[in-house]
């Protein structure tokens, strides 16, 4: 499992996350580490919540975080993992800097780092990995990458009937300025990782989708998505549209997956369904379909680890010339 926030494909909160608490919750433009879009809270217990899709015992989450000022949390706290709804374990900063691991949204303190573990007004890598448990539960954190700050085993980190996790919330732990990038959830080890997004630059090998005017690619590369203003639509199961894209920035030492999201509805009577895409040299490898509702949506994410074409892990050369795009499905 991998996956993550696509922050620099839209300026809607509420189309990248499942739910948003407040206006308070932006996505700004140019404040993210490497100069694109950052999410910001600006409210203290201000909140996004990201479902993962499914149940697991141990989540790892991890983000680039910059608050202008360290001070005392609120009820809630930084980060808190998720059983439907509610907190198995948060996270929480104090003013201090010192880290603190709760089970529950700061029901029992399971432990807590030294003073110092975060500062302020800079960028650091914060990476949080929890397993549920009654009686081995663990928490770890880790700040940019090599500083573990907090190593708690034999937890009881179990606060519901249940001893898995479904999701995460982001939280502004205080009132002032709160930005987050490269926000990634895995089973397992992230480490400091970048989010790149691109969208749509040209033409791709298919071209089978009917334009609502102009050419296919120029129809669905807008920031923020315009929906029905330019768009592509078809009755035909199996067309596909694909499409090139800008390069990656820089070539880096390893690329963990290259993910494709694609926004949609259905039109017609009955049902309707749309898959996720890649085309990569020859080979086509389309994600799962994804039912549409008659109002737009952002699917689940088609998250591919390994080049189609080689089977191998993705190169940069790999990445900047394969298709990303989607398959109509039902």
């Amino acid at each position: 499992m991998l996956d993550a926030i696509l922050l620099d494909s839209d300026t809607s909160a509420a189309h990248l996350f499942d739910s948003v608490s407040s206006s308070a919750v932006v996505i700004n433009s140019g404040t993210s580490r490497s100069g694109a879009n950052s999410l910001r809270i600006t409210v203290q217990s201000a909140q996004v919540t990201k479902n993962i899709g499914s149940n697991v015992g141990s989540l790892n989450v991890a983000f680039g975080w910059q608050p202008s000022v360290l001070a005392a949390p609120g009820s809630l706290g930084l980060l808190e993992f998720l059983d439907a709804g509610s907190a198995q374990v948060a996270i929480k900063v104090l003013a201090d800097g010192t880290v603190q691991a709760y089970r529950g949204a700061g029901i029992t303190l399971l432990g807590a780092s030294s003073p110092g573990a975060i500062n302020p007004a800079v960028y650091q890598h914060v990476e949080v990995s929890v397993t549920i448990s009654a009686t081995v539960g663990t928490v770890d954190v880790w700040v940019n990458t090599s500083n573990h700050v907090l190593a708690l085993t034999g937890q009881n980190t179990k606060n519901t009937a249940n001893t898995t996790v479904s999701g995460f919330e982001i939280l502004g732990p205080w009132t002032a300025t709160h930005d987050f990038c490269d926000i990634i959830w895995k089973d397992s080890r992230i480490n400091d990782r970048r989010v790149e997004c691109f969208v749509p630059s040209g033409a791709g090998h298919y071209t089978q989708f009917t334009p609502s005017a102009g050419s296919n690619w120029s129809n669905v590369n807008e920031v923020p998505p315009d929906d029905d203003t330019s768009f592509n639509s078809s009755t035909t199961a199996g067309q596909i549209d694909s499409f090139a894209h800008g390069a990656l920035a820089a070539a880096p030492l390893s690329i963990d997956a290259v993910i494709v999201q694609v926004r949609a509805k259905n039109t017609v009577t009955g049902s309707g369904s749309i898959a996720p895409f890649v085309r990569s040299g020859t080979t086509d490898s389309p994600g799962p379909g994804v039912a549409l509702n008659t109002s737009y949506q952002d699917i689940a994410h088609g998250v591919y680890t390994t080049d189609p074409s080689t089977s191998a892990a993705w190169t940069t050369s790999g990445v900047n010339a394969a298709d990303i795009g989607y398959k109509k499905t039902v």
